[in-house]
């Protein structure tokens, strides 16, 4: 039993820091291609086409690009943001239709804007703009303990209470839970990515990495050691990595020729069972060594109580 539970604890301490990579590799990919913003502004470009379906998708994405690229919504310099609040979006749809702002749209994109919300009720968003302001201020000095989300979303619905704001306030929840949805997709694609990456660039063989903890005590013990001994766990270190591939585990070839004639067909199989334990990720992996850190603890309490009782002289 002990020795069962020890070889799961050692094949969570391996997958654990295999997984920390897996996710940097992810952060990494979704950080240089700024996916959280694209998946932001594709969600902006459905809501307008709900907003007013005459819109091109040319006019749409550039409208939510505009906004994402606002210097108090992006991230950084020509980098779209990540988040958006729904007050937030109206007023910038507001101010970029009147041709206010540090960056103005271009005149045809904004003709497009300022029609579209003509259509919906808004035929002065500058005017429009103007009131929410006025209101929003006057709410903060009458109701101070107002939050600012709350009171610029009183505000817009007493000066712009019209089908454009309707139409944003039905659908904006809607959309930013379908962007998440899309988002946690993506990403577990990307981990999915990652983990074949990093399985195949190492020829990590979850089979055989489970044969040698069953059969190398010193192996087994190491690990279980660094498991109870690692003050925080979930943090990858060089030396981490160091014990592992000085055991093998994470083997290193030493040239693109030595790592071909490693390869076998016959770690396929291991190879594909450790794509899949990366992809569950390092917080998976991470409570699932605590808990049976916790419950080996509980295993060797009982052990040697039962240990104790036997070597006890009976009476």
């Amino acid at each position: 039993m002990m020795k069962s539970l020890d070889i799961l604890i050692g094949l969570s301490v391996v997958m654990l820091v295999a997984s920390m990579a897996v996710t940097v590799l992810t952060h990494i990919w979704t950080t240089v291609f700024n996916t959280r913003g694209t998946h932001l502004r594709d969600g902006l470009i459905d809501l307008l086409n709900q907003v007013h379906a005459v819109l091109s998708p040319e006019e749409t994405k550039a409208i939510a690009e505009h906004i994402l690229l606002h210097p108090l919504i992006r991230d950084s310099v020509n980098r779209m943001g990540s988040l958006i609040h729904r007050d937030e979006l109206t007023r910038l749809l507001l101010e970029a239709a009147a041709g206010q702002g540090p960056t103005p749209l271009k005149n045809a994109v904004r003709a497009a804007l300022a029609d579209a919300l003509a259509n919906n009720g808004i035929n002065d968003p500058g005017a429009a703009l103007v009131k929410i302001r006025e209101i929003a201020l006057r709410l903060e000095k009458a109701a101070p303990a107002l939050t600012n989300s709350a009171r610029h979303d009183l505000a817009i619905l007493e000066a712009a209470s019209t089908p454009f704001v309707a139409k944003i306030n039905c659908w904006f929840d809607q959309t930013v839970d379908r962007i998440s949805a899309r988002f946690t997709f993506k990403t577990r694609q990307i981990t999915l990515v990652a983990a074949l990456a990093l399985a195949v660039a190492i020829q990590m063989d979850a089979v055989v990495l489970v044969n040698n903890l069953a059969s190398d005590d010193a192996l087994r013990g190491a690990l279980v050691q660094k498991a109870f001994g690692q003050e925080k766990l979930g943090v990858m270190n060089p030396r981490d990595i160091t014990l592992l591939a000085s055991r093998d585990i994470f083997p290193v070839a030493a040239s693109f020729s030595e790592w071909v004639s490693e390869w076998k067909l016959s770690k396929l199989p291991g190879i594909a069972l450790s794509v899949l334990l990366l992809s569950l990720g390092a917080p998976f992996w991470f409570e699932t060594l605590k808990n049976m850190l916790r419950l080996r603890s509980l295993i060797a309490v009982k052990d040697d109580d039962q240990r104790a009782q036997r070597s006890s002289p009976v009476t």
